[in-house]
This record gives C-alpha cells, structure tokens and sequence, in this order.
C-alpha cells in the first residue's frame, strides 16, 4: 500500500496529493479545547483536475451531491465528529470513499412493463363491487 494514494477499491484510487485539507476550530464536543485547537477538518477535491477516477464516477457524483459542490467544481466535505484532527481528517475520508462507491456502478434503467390481463381484470372487478356497495347506500324510492 502506498501512503500517498487514497484507495477506495483495488482499482479505483485517489492520489492524496489531489485531496486538500482545510482545519478549523470546532463546534462540536471538547470542552475549552473547542476555543483553541483547530479540530475541524475540511476535504476539498477537485472533480473536474482529477486524474484518477473514471469520467462517469465523476459525472454521477456531480449530480448526486451537487449541493456539495462549488461553482468551481470542487466537493467539500466537512467533519468536526471527533475531538482530534486526524479522527476528523479519516472521517472526510470515509465519507469521500462512502459516496464514490454508492455512485461507481451506474443505475439500471427501467425497462417498462405492462400490466397482466389477470391484474386489470381483478382492478375492474373491484372497482365494479366497490360501486356496486355505493348504489346500496342510495335513497329508496317506494
């Protein structure tokens, strides 16, 4: 294993020389360490300059989670999960590996099917008896 690739599966990496990191002061747990550490980590990955991951991963990822990326085509994700920079760091990590997986294969299309005769005969045989117990209710005329 190389240190400076990010591995999502055996074939499909990231060299960590495209991801950037961004700290900051955190919001979440800590206590008065949350006032003067810098624990928040921020993944910053440029979609459109990657080197590495297939042109269609990148389009699905694109739409997926467009509202994760900037006008200038880089994904941002953020974590301020943990206490420590580097459990925050990881957790960007696995997230970035989370979504490339959920969009590496792309989606089925639907082939459309028509209903059975069988499956349109029970419809209009309930709807008949459905309107047959509404005719029962009607006033009576003697």
């Amino acid at each position: 294993m190389n240190p400076n690739i990010f591995f999502i599966t055996d074939d499909l990496y990231i060299p960590l020389s495209e991801l950037g990191f961004k700290f900051s002061r955190s919001s979440g747990p800590g206590g008065q360490n949350v006032n003067k550490v810098n624990s928040k980590a921020q993944l910053i990955f440029s979609l459109f300059l990657n080197t590495t991951l297939p042109i269609g991963i990148i389009e699905r990822l694109s739409v997926k989670y467009k509202s994760l990326i900037s006008s200038d085509g880089e994904l941002s994700i953020v974590s301020d999960l943990y206490r420590d920079q580097k459990r925050n760091k990881d957790e960007c990590l696995n997230k970035l590996k989370e979504m490339i997986l959920t969009v590496r294969f792309p989606p089925k299309k639907r082939i459309p099917t028509k209903p059975k005769f069988s499956a349109r005969e029970d419809r209009i045989q309930t709807k008949k008896k459905a309107g047959f117990t509404k005719s029962l209710r009607k006033k009576v005329s003697y």
